[in-house]
């Protein structure tokens, strides 16, 4: 029997369709990928499922009972439990009040009784990679272990069904490769797990099914064994995806943007520590990183925003913006 089954749901905005007549089934135990391109649908699917969204038409089943949640505090109690793309912890708290939010675990004073949470937490763990110090403030965690703490907080809920969106968009790779095999043992443990991805790699290598949408419709699904990676790019584009041909070489012009030396001093977020870029006419410059390592810091810089120390020069003149508009 599916564990979670989808039958005709349509999620209407308007004239818009971000989910039309899409119909699944799902089998527990297992590590299923809800693939797509941006705008294809697959965050409203999981949405729908977890009572953030009331889907316009449709049925949703889970364990053979047809389900209708007034909210995401219905699904919970069901058994389900999402980890948003965002994540949604209090930094100035410690893991296991995080984890305990909302959910909290008192003594006969009526006092918080972090050490039974504690307790009671363990004995769920199914794997010590998932451990942390407990008492640690989020605001001093890497973005890997504060992943860990939403997922810490499904396990103290006693979710059986858990959705994560886009876990590994803020991820290094070493990271992915661990979240996986927690996800795994999760699976392991008798949980059924949805990953919301468009990173194949990942798809072929760690889940057990795949589920492709179009354009707010079902383009493919089926088991990841004896899938072709070409098989799961039609499904989710529509069509065959030609070999990218050489690029042509090209020659760029003069310096037009010159970053030197650029820092920054702010008591919360991300410092620039002398960051040097040069960006020459007809070129396209990629800025590659995690999620928190300056990225947008940089452009900030770049565009006004925020005040640093070192020299932004624009063909050849050297700039200072007093405000934005400059």
């Amino acid at each position: 029997m599916a564990v979670v089954r989808f039958e005709a749901i349509s999620q209407r905005f308007g004239e818009f369709f971000a989910l039309n007549d899409v119909s699944a089934s799902f089998e527990s135990t297992k590590i299923h990928a809800i693939l797509g391109e941006n705008g294809a649908g697959k965050s409203t699917l999981m949405k729908v499922l977890f009572g953030l969204q009331k889907p316009t038409a449709g049925r949703i089943e889970v364990d053979g009972t047809a389900r209708k949640w007034k909210s995401p505090a219905d699904a919970i109690a069901a058994g389900l439990g999402m980890v948003q793309q965002h994540f949604t912890l209090v930094p100035t708290l410690s893991v296991i009040d995080n984890i305990m939010l909302g959910a909290e675990s008192l003594s006969s004073f009526g006092r918080l009784d972090r050490n039974a949470a504690i307790i009671a937490l363990e004995k769920k763990l199914p794997s010590e990679s998932l451990r942390l110090d407990w008492h640690k403030l989020v605001s001093e965690l890497s973005v890997g272990e504060q992943q860990r703490v939403e997922i810490l907080k499904l396990i103290a809920r006693d979710a059986k069904i858990m959705v994560l969106d886009e876990p590994t968009a803020v991820l290094t790779p070493s990271e992915i490769e661990e979240l996986f095999h927690i996800l795994q043992r999760l699976r392991d443990s008798g949980r059924t797990i949805f990953v919301i991805t468009h990173k194949l790699a990942e798809v072929f290598s760690f889940c057990d099914t795949w589920l492709a949408l179009r354009a707010g419709r079902v383009g493919g699904t089926g088991p990841i064994e004896g899938t072709e990676l070409s098989q799961v790019v039609r499904a989710m584009v529509g069509t065959d995806v030609p070999s990218l041909r050489e690029r042509a070489a090209r020659k760029p012009g003069e310096v037009f943007l010159k970053v030197h030396d650029v820092r920054t001093d702010d008591a919360h977020g991300v410092n620039l520590r002398g960051f040097n870029i040069v960006v020459r006419a007809g070129e396209v410059v990629g800025i590659a990183g995690v999620d928190g390592s300056g990225q947008a810091e940089l452009i900030d810089c770049i565009l006004g925003l925020r005040t640093f120390s070192g020299d932004v020069s624009v063909g050849g003149r050297s700039v200072r913006f007093g405000e934005t508009r400059d």
